[in-house]
């Protein structure tokens, strides 16, 4: 046996002595995530058994919970959700937020399959689907939130409000309706917000239990906010009850860096150990003894998104954010929406047209969004940066977000437009005067203008057959069309245009529409009867959108997207003031999702890229450096002709082929061995260094645990002798 399988073996029996710590779970245990070591503890209950998950996050985690049905472990880390194995691994991000998230309470409803959770950043409640991941928001425009907890059987949230001096409890049913008040929390000697409040429910009684963290006391209440009961207030100077947990008549709280037991009743106060653990703000009980039922818990109640339980086994499906319930009442479609991105201060905003509200979808901006578009096969959105030059996207609930190509340096991408059908993406960069098709996965890319005189920037498509419309800055501002593949280009409009940029387009009636610095002008997609559409001095027109006779425009003087109909002459204001200035908008509409073009049942049949024409017909097309083959529809690789030898670099300047050793030819496969050996040995080395570094770490938790638990008990034998006395 070589030294690398004899290494190999010991390092699977070094993971194999902590799978079987970690994959022996109790029947009922305890999860304490460490708040500033980014550690998480699982604490059997029942002996006192103390196990240090691997995880290792070095930043503050807030709060914790569990599913049981997938063993998943979910905590908060300032503005993500993250997920990760009862055992430690598989850890990923579940959702990030913008900058601007902190995420301070979560609550899993694992019958439900629903993620709560409390966005203290934001000031808002929402919802994640644990089996599809997406999102809705539950609750806005919320003051200081702080703790959450889930009522799995009758679906109700209750969560913690902060205002000056005081602490609010309240409940909701999961869609945020029925909300109101159960209690509130007077605290005059508190700081200027009080100390925030943890909660936890009891499912088999059905009251609410908090801890008073600046008072260092548990209460209980029930739902309605009546029969308040004082449980528990602690002797201990320093300390504040941190969270709580409460299992059958057990009451589990943190206290700094102590964990302890009382009864339900207030009585047999007791310590619990667990190893080194430092300062903590959430703790979770879990037991396999206890399944609670709702009435989502067969099949999830047929929805096709969200099953919201209700009190007495009743359901009620809901929808994530942007779509709506269809009259089944279980089954959701996308519906229209107006997407806005801002640049100085970077947000990306969806707005319903049937209410005007703005929702914020939940993203972790790689910098400043620009332009954007949407994809609504893949429930996707699309949008170009300016920090890097870049294409990005993310699914409209906010997960998935991802670089979809890095573009040239120098790029400045400036107008973006999505055609599912064709499954493609245009995008026009100003600075190097070109517009390029790309797949929708950023894997091909195609340059079908280029002009080094142009200033391509704004960009619509028309997907029935097959042709772009953009605005061009350069040579005094010009509308122009081409087909997909960049042919049969036509300047439309060039003339009495000055700095044309946002561009839309009614592809039903055939009108392109477009901003001037001054106003919004028309003309037929032909370029002919051009004429002003609506004007105001003083004002700078930037992006525009078209949805049902109305046009959507954003200017430099305002926040909000203003809104003006075909025979209107003021416009109004449209959706939410936005915090930054209104760069780009884009205007999906849910009920014409596809529009039936060439590419839309033959789009396989070609190898990369499918460009529509007139009359259901279409064309392949290949991405740069690769050329169509004679039966069109399949791309090979480009042939370029070899160089010369008297062109090719020198021995000296290139590694060659083989070299002599001892009069030998010894080709690099040899050396590539070699090296690979040796690489091979090194990363084996330091995951058994790794694996003894976690063995040594673990039996020195496990000698003090023991010494804990010993003294504990010990204590316990010399107060019953005492009692005895």
């Amino acid at each position: 046996m070589g030294i690398i399988s004899v290494l190999l073996l010991c390092v699977f029996h070094c993971l194999s002595a902590d799978e079987q710590i970690l994959g022996s779970l109790p029947a009922e245990f305890l999860l304490i995530p460490d708040m500033y070591s980014g550690s998480i503890y699982r604490l059997d209950i029942n002996n006192y058994s103390c196990v240090d998950i691997p995880f290792q996050e070095e930043t503050i985690l807030y709060d914790i919970d569990y599913d049981p049905s997938a063993a998943v472990i979910y905590t908060a880390k300032a503005n993500r959700i993250i997920s990760l194995s009862i055992y430690g691994d598989k850890k990923t991000t579940l959702l990030a937020f913008n900058d601007e998230a902190n995420i301070v309470g979560i609550a899993v409803d694992s019958i439900s399959r629903l993620l709560f959770y409390t966005d203290e950043g934001n000031y808002v409640i929402g919802v994640i689907g644990l089996e599809n991941n997406s999102h809705k928001t539950v609750i806005k425009n919320m003051q200081h939130l702080g703790d959450l907890v889930a009522d799995a059987i009758n679906g109700k949230i209750y969560w913690s409000e902060s205002e000056m001096f005081v602490q609010i409890l309240k409940v909701s049913n999961y869609d945020g309706t029925n909300r109101k008040q159960v209690m509130q929390i007077r605290n005059e000697i508190a700081d200027f917000y009080p100390v925030t409040t943890f909660m936890d429910v009891d499912l088999n009684g059905g009251d609410l239990y908090w801890c008073d963290a600046k008072n260092k006391s548990i209460w209980r209440v029930n739902e309605s906010g009546s029969n308040v009961q004082h449980i528990f207030e602690s002797q201990e100077d320093e300390l504040r009850i941190c969270s709580i947990a409460v299992y059958q008549s057990y009451i589990y709280f943190t206290f700094g860096s102590v964990i302890k037991r009382i009864g339900t009743d207030g009585t047999g106060e007791t310590v619990i150990p667990c190893g080194d653990l430092g300062n903590t703000y959430a703790i979770h009980v879990h037991s396999n003894r206890s399944r609670a039922n709702n009435g989502c818990s067969s099949g999830l109640g047929r929805c096709s998104h969200y099953c919201f339980p209700l009190p007495g086994g009743s359901t009620m499906c809901s929808c994530p954010d942007f779509m709506t319930l269809m009259p089944d009442g279980k089954t959701c479609q996308s519906s229209s929406f107006l997407l806005i991105t801002t640049n100085d201060k970077p947000h990306i905003y969806g707005v319903v047209p049937s209410n005007g509200q703005g929702i914020e979808l939940p993203l972790q901006s790689y910098g400043k969004p620009h332009a954007i578009s949407y994809d609504p096969i893949n429930r996707t959105i699309f949008w170009t940066e300016t920090t890097l030059p870049m294409i990005c996207s993310a699914s409209i609930s906010g997960n998935n977000e991802r670089v979809v190509r890095y573009l040239k340096h120098k790029s400045s991408p400036q107008g973006i437009a999505v055609d599912a059908t064709s499954r493609l993406l245009f995008y026009t960069d100003k600075e190097n005067g070109i517009i390029a098709a790309l797949s929708l996965d950023g894997s091909s890319e195609k340059v079908v203008i280029r002009n080094k005189f142009d200033e391509p920037g704004d960009i619509v498509t028309n997907p029935i057959n097959g042709t772009i419309f953009w605005t061009n800055l350069g040579n005094n501002g010009k509308i122009e069309t081409a087909n997909y593949d960049g042919t049969n280009r036509q300047e439309l409009i060039n003339t009495g245009l000055v700095e044309p940029s946002g561009l839309a387009i009614d592809i039903k009636e055939g009108v392109l529409y477009w901003c001037v610095p001054d106003g919004i002008h028309k003309a037929n997609v032909n370029g002919l009867n051009h004429q002003i559409y609506y004007k105001e001095n003083n004002e700078v027109f930037y992006r525009i959108a078209f949805y049902q006779s109305y046009l959507y425009y954003t200017s430099a003087s305002q926040r909000n997207v203003m809104k003006i109909g075909r025979n209107e002459r003021k416009p109004t204001l449209f959706g939410p003031t936005t915090a930054g200035k209104i760069v780009d908008l884009h205007f999906f509409t849910g009920a014409e999702i596809l529009d039936i073009n060439g590419c839309s049942n033959a789009r396989d049949t070609c190898s990369h890229f499918c460009f529509p024409r007139p009359g259901g017909l279409k064309v392949c097309a290949c991405p740069d450096g690769m050329s169509l083959e004679s039966e069109g529809q399949t791309c090979q690789a480009s042939v370029t002709s070899l160089p010369t030898d008297n062109t090719m670099n020198t021995q000296s300047d290139r590694l060659p082929s083989s070299f002599e050793i001892d009069g030998s030819s010894v080709g690099l496969t040899v050396l590539r061995a070699a090296v690979g050996s040796l690489a091979s040995l090194l990363v084996v080395s330091i995951l058994l260094n790794a694996c003894l570094i976690r063995k040594r770490r673990r039996m020195q938790k496990e000698n003090k645990i023991s010494e804990l638990y010993t003294t504990l008990i010990r204590r316990e034998e010399e107060n019953a002798e005492n009692r005895t006395v």
